[in-house]
C-alpha cells in the first residue's frame, strides 16, 4: 500500500508509542519480579 509521508509518519508515531507502552509495561512486570 502507498502512503503519503504525512500518513505514514502519524501511522509510525502511533505505532512507536504503543511499543514504548508495550515495552515499558514489560519491563516493569520483569523488575517487580
Amino acid at each position: 500500500m502507498v502512503f503519503s509521508h504525512c500518513s505514514a509518519a502519524i501511522i509510525f508515531s502511533r505505532s512507536v508509542e504503543i511499543h514504548e507502552k508495550v515495552i515499558g509495561a514489560f519491563i516493569k512486570k520483569h523488575m517487580l519480579y
